[in-house]
């Protein structure tokens, strides 16, 4: 057979191939997201509140271990999973308040009950919340921070799920004199080791 009518007989199965494929890559991915909350209002000074937003028609299930991580961040030194602001919360701070951790850059809400409650279910689902997400992450509070864009993950079973970005608090950007200062230090060190290096003749004849 010669090659030409083999590249055709190929040729036609890989269109056949792609034919008969699903084009995933046109159909709109839904999930769980994480969206700053808009409500219960405008929080306070130095904290940014988080909510979860739930599109998925069937909802987002949780096992115990599974997490909610925020990380990129700079300056943190507290997080909470709120309780008190309104039903929401409640029903997100059940979850996920028995066990925060933070460092300076990130934030972990996993999803916990207490040690001493034994009659507690080892899952949760959060159904579709129809516009109204589940509230409130807070991490609190940034201390010499700026607004800017950090990264979160929903991880369950220990695999990422859900991932994304959402704006919060990060390193502050250097203000142009500081960055001046920091170009002439650099010169100046630059200019004494070029000095120092040259007092042997022979380096800079």
């Amino acid at each position: 057979m010669e090659k030409r009518t083999l590249l055709r007989i190929g040729l036609a199965a890989v269109l056949l191939l792609l034919g008969s494929a699903t084009p995933a890559w046109c159909t709109p991915v839904v999930g769980a997201s994480i969206v700053v909350d808009p409500d219960p209002g405008t929080p306070p000074p130095g904290e940014y509140w988080y909510s979860l937003a739930v599109p998925e028609p069937n909802g987002i299930t949780f096992n115990l271990g599974d997490k909610i991580y925020f990380y990129g961040m700079s300056g943190v030194t507290g997080a909470f999973a709120n309780t008190g602001q309104v039903i929401a919360d409640a029903e997100l701070g059940a979850a996920f308040a028995n066990d925060v951790s933070f460092t300076a850059s990130t934030a972990t809400f996993e999803f916990a009950f207490p040690a001493s409650c034994t009659t507690c279910p080892t899952s949760d689902t959060f159904p579709n919340d129809q516009g109204a997400p589940y509230g409130t992450l807070v991490i609190d509070p940034p201390a010499g921070s700026t607004l800017g864009t950090i990264d979160w993950a929903i991880i369950q079973g220990g695999v990422t799920t859900f991932s994304g970005t959402v704006e919060g608090p990060v390193a502050p950007t250097p203000e142009p004199t500081s960055l001046l200062l920091l170009g002439t230090g650099l010169l100046g060190f630059g200019a004494r080791k070029f000095k120092l290096w040259c007092r042997s003749p022979r380096a800079c004849s």
